[in-house]
């Protein structure tokens, strides 16, 4: 039996936009208060410190893509590539969901609170590997592909609805890439 490929499951731009927006504002407002006030407030340093931890979570924390292989899970976040072994994760879960999304949707597009994306979970950590729900496909082909590259490693988490678009699918490479 032929060993399969790698599977590439991308976030969304909206997610990671949102993401980088949030300590941007942050940032600016906490800026604008130092210029126009007297320099360095509790309230603005505060304010300040919490965009800057934002900010380093979104640029190195925040997975962009996730790459599914027989060697591993790489995450590639904007500023860094993060290798999990098979060896150490212990399952692969759900990521809690969007409240906002979940109320938007409706009918049988409407997806649970809890239907977020994939994550590993390692040890006592849970990394983030993508920041939506991948389709019903690509949750098959990883299933499968799990079953021959990390047969001890579950996948605790509910298959996706019918109804969930590729992850692929509004990225210009494609499939796969």
């Amino acid at each position: 039996m032929n060993e399969p490929g790698p599977l590439v499951l991308h976030s969304t731009w909206r997610g990671m936009l949102a993401n980088l927006s949030a300590p941007v504002i942050l940032i600016g407002v906490a800026t604008i208060a130092m210029v126009r006030g007297d320099g360095f407030s509790v309230g603005a340093t505060i304010v300040l410190v919490l965009g800057l931890i934002l900010a380093y979570v979104a640029l190195f924390d925040l997975p962009v893509q996730c790459r599914f292989a027989s060697d591993g899970i790489e995450r590639r976040c904007l500023l860094r590539r993060h290798r999990i072994d098979w060896d150490s994760v212990i399952a692969l879960r759900r990521a809690s969901g969007s409240v906002v999304r979940g109320h938007r949707l409706e009918g049988a597009n409407r997806l649970s609170v809890g239907m977020g994306g994939l994550a590993a979970t390692v040890g006592r950590h849970r990394y983030m590997l993508v920041n939506h729900v991948e389709s019903r496909d690509e949750y098959t082909e990883l299933s499968s592909a799990l079953a021959s590259w990390a047969p001890t490693v579950p996948i605790a988490a509910a298959p996706p609805p019918e109804s969930a678009p590729p992850t692929w699918l509004y990225h210009r490479r494609g499939k796969g890439t």
